[in-house]
């Protein structure tokens, strides 16, 4: 309950998204867009440039209900500045040297880690039920969260393996099948600090 919900979407599906999570009545707290200065152009000339995508985001809890999500307003001022942070992001498409496994929707790190940081504190798990090369856990990690990640392509879940390796990350993720997910979720159930348990990717 009011945890937060950040969900992604182009011109071609954000509307029914919003649509669902009215349906779900789940409180809708922010429309971010995603201003990408380097888009790929229309090569059919026949509309405008695709230049943006939006983060709906939301908290998990009916609208009446919800009340005490996490937004860190000090940690997204200083990040702009020192100024309050408007919900218009720049960020350029995923830089060349970021790039895995030829993931079409992998998102720049940089992004991830600013709603990482104002959306969640240290110490709480972040799930990403649809994690591609793993940019979340990466962000997740890199900011003293918790994670657990989903995908259903073996590319992917390899090239989760080798960025979290290559980023010095190997030995706190752990990769497991679905027959072991009860187990890991009872694991950190039982943590004794929610600042030093073990850090899961599910798979």
């Amino acid at each position: 309950p009011n945890g937060n919900l950040f969900l992604f979407g182009t011109f071609h599906n954000i509307y029914l998204l919003g649509f669902i999570l009215q349906k779900m009545d789940l409180k809708v707290l922010n429309s971010i867009i995603w201003f990408k200065p380097n888009a790929q152009p229309n090569i059919t000339c026949r509309m405008l440039t695709e230049s943006s995508e939006q983060i709906v985001w939301a908290a998990n809890n009916p609208s009446k209900k919800a009340t005490k999500w996490t937004f860190n307003y000090k940690v997204a001022k200083e990040l702009n500045g020192g100024k309050q942070m408007r919900n218009v992001w720049e960020f350029p498409l995923t830089p060349r040297r970021e790039r895995i496994a030829e993931h079409p929707s992998q998102k720049p790190l940089a992004l991830m880690k600013r709603l990482v940081k104002i959306g969640s504190n240290p110490g709480d798990i972040i799930l990403d039920p649809f994690a591609g090369t793993g940019t979340t856990g990466h962000a997740a990690l890199a900011e003293g969260r918790r994670f657990f990640l989903i995908d259903r392509e073996n590319k992917y879940i390899e090239a989760q393996r080798s960025r979290f390796q290559d980023a010095g990350f190997g030995d706190p993720v752990k990769f497991s099948t679905q027959a072991e997910i009860k187990h890991i979720i009872n694991e950190l159930d039982q943590s004794p600090s929610p600042l030093d348990p073990p850090v899961d990717a599910i798979a």
